[in-house]
């Protein structure tokens, strides 16, 4: 009986970690336009995010990123994404529900200084730049793939490298 309140307990600690997870992928998608550099084409007008399917993460975006500038110049603008026209984006976040879409959203994006980062695990060997993951200890990570991220014309910083994990 005395088990019951403690695996109550783990079970929503288990799902408040689970809803501050969008929390945590906006703070890093903020942090990425800071430590990683995009073509000068690409710092024309405004820095736009785009959220390609549902996910709780458009709200979080738009919430941490308003009145926040990249490189105090550039207004950040976070949209969802209809249709397949990615080509306004400097960032295309891949929600769980659109993973399907990935091949296609990395052939628009072929090097038009366009970061593609997925809510799924293990997806910069299919073409993002960066996949959402999390470590042993439930703790959300982005690994990334340098290469990937070249192709677009974006350069790495030492920090993005060092808290991020290639593949």
């Amino acid at each position: 009986m005395k088990t019951l309140p403690f695996i109550l307990l783990i079970t929503a600690m288990s799902f408040k970690a689970h809803a501050q997870e969008p929390k945590f992928q906006a703070m890093f998608i903020y942090n990425f336009t800071r430590t990683l550099q995009w073509s000068a084409e690409a710092q024309k007008g405004d820095f736009m995010i785009g959220v390609y399917g549902d996910s709780d993460i458009l709200k979080e975006l738009k919430t941490f990123t308003q009145d926040k500038k990249v490189r105090g110049e550039q207004r950040i603008v976070v949209q969802k994404i209809t249709g397949t026209d990615i080509s306004k984006y400097q960032i295309v976040f891949l929600t769980k529900s659109k993973n399907a879409d990935l091949q296609t959203i990395v052939s628009e994006a072929a090097g038009k200084n366009i970061l593609i980062i997925t809510e799924n695990p293990g997806k910069t060997g299919e073409g993002a730049g960066i996949s959402f993951s999390k470590d042993d200890s439930g703790i959300v990570i982005y690994e990334f793939n340098e290469k990937n991220i070249k192709k677009q014309n974006i350069d790495v910083s030492t920090s993005f490298r060092e808290v991020g994990v290639a593949k």
